[in-house]
């Protein structure tokens, strides 16, 4: 079987081209700025300034062949610069997404058996599949964009002091999803959650396929360390906005931090706080984290907390279960992927302060839980949560198509 995949950007296509070179699938991979491992691009990195590198480390594209990889660097790029001097970075992306599937020519679609393409950037591609007569499965990294509306008109109610950090979709740009969706002979998405919002939509179940991200578990460990008696450190690691549930979390902290002083909470991520907004007491902010020093960050907390209102799969919370950290999620983060109640850490709903307060609490007062759901989870990730059980579970999707 050939297959062939296209993405303008990275996101996890860059594994899943790699996982199908494994398997022996792969036909081409077209995608933008990307630089092949062994190549001179390669080289010059290697050579490169460390301020370089961290900036440039997640475009290395490892185990795909240089002359199975189409690039088009130069839109990717052109399009980087305008979203530093623009606002409405969904205009953008739509043009680079456009004129990024018009490049892709006839012949590697038509010489392909499958094409995979992903959601907001196929709905050209997978009208000439159609056309040619070939199979298209759209892989989707995050739910339904209608219900992604719905939590966003929700959040600007509950906290219109964070409601720069989300606006609603273009109702076009909405439609060109639809259209993708409907094209798509398959869907792949990330966790019950994704399924549950297209379902919500009218995309039939039969269609749709779950395969859980994987992460890098030869990279991310857990480290042996010793909880200090009422001294429990939380971490939360994603962008610094509502729909990752920051202000829920922080809110429900000051309540918790009252009676139980001894914790301390990290927040970590891109993005800015509200102006002239105060961090409750025992918050700590650290900023961005580049990824080489993501392993660090987890080995310094005891128990991970993902809140959030809306995702597909949050890879943070499996690179945190892989770290041998237990994990306070919710149903919307994909956390029930990862998660069996009580036994790798908690699932709560989203913006419930009652939930995340006991979960919180049962971390301070059974300490010992800690290392033993830490070592669960780790299991967990390092069983089903590799790249390769990722890719293993492609191959079996693309088996049946």
């Amino acid at each position: 079987m050939k297959v062939f995949v296209a993405h303008p950007g990275t996101q996890h296509s860059y594994h899943l081209a790699s996982q199908l070179e494994r398997l022996g699938m792969l036909y081409k991979f077209s995608t933008g700025f990307t630089i092949p491992e062994k190549s001179v691009l390669h080289k010059i990195y290697n050579i490169s300034p460390k301020s370089i590198k961290q900036r440039v480390s997640g475009r290395i594209l490892w185990g795909v062949p240089s002359n199975k990889i189409i690039q088009n660097r130069l839109l990717d790029l052109v399009s980087f610069q305008r979203t530093k001097f623009s606002k409405s970075h969904e205009s953008i992306f739509y043009k680079r997404n456009k004129c990024f599937q018009l490049a892709i020519s006839n012949e590697t679609i038509r010489n392909a058996d499958v094409v995979i393409g992903f959601d907001t950037s196929s709905w050209i591609l997978a009208e000439r599949c159609k056309k040619l007569g070939k199979k298209f499965i759209l892989d989707v990294s995050i739910g339904h964009p209608n219900s992604k509306q719905k939590i966003y008109k929700r959040l600007s109610i509950l906290y219109p002091q964070w409601s720069e950090s989300f606006t609603l979709k273009n109702k076009f740009l909405i439609d060109l999803e639809r259209q993708e969706m409907e094209l798509a002979n398959k869907i792949v998405v990330p966790s019950e959650f994704v399924l549950k919002t297209y379902i919500e939509n009218g995309i039939a179940e039969d269609k749709i396929t779950i395969n859980p991200f994987g992460t890098n578990v030869s990279f991310f460990k857990p480290t042996l360390k010793q909880i200090k008696r009422q001294d429990v450190n939380f971490l939360f690691f994603g962008g610094l906005n509502a729909r990752k549930g920051l202000p829920f979390l922080l809110e429900t902290w000051e309540e918790f931090y009252k009676k139980f002083p001894n914790t301390s909470l990290t927040i970590a991520g891109t993005g800015h706080l509200p102006i002239n907004y105060t961090l409750p007491k025992g918050v700590k902010q650290i900023g961005k984290v580049v990824p080489d020093k993501r392993q660090e960050l987890y080995n310094d907390a005891d128990v991970f907390v993902f809140p959030s209102f809306f995702e597909g799969l949050a890879l943070v919370q499996i690179e945190a279960a892989a770290c041998g950290l237990p994990i306070i999620g919710t149903t919307n983060s994909g956390a029930t992927e990862i998660i069996t109640e009580g036994k790798e850490g908690f699932v709560i709903q989203p913006g419930n302060k009652n939930q995340l307060y006991n979960a919180l609490k049962y971390f301070y007062q059974n300490q010992e839980a800690i290392e033993l759901m830490g070592r669960r989870a780790s299991s967990k990730a390092n069983e089903y949560f590799s790249w390769n059980a990722y890719g293993n579970r492609w191959g079996d999707i693309l088996s049946e198509i």
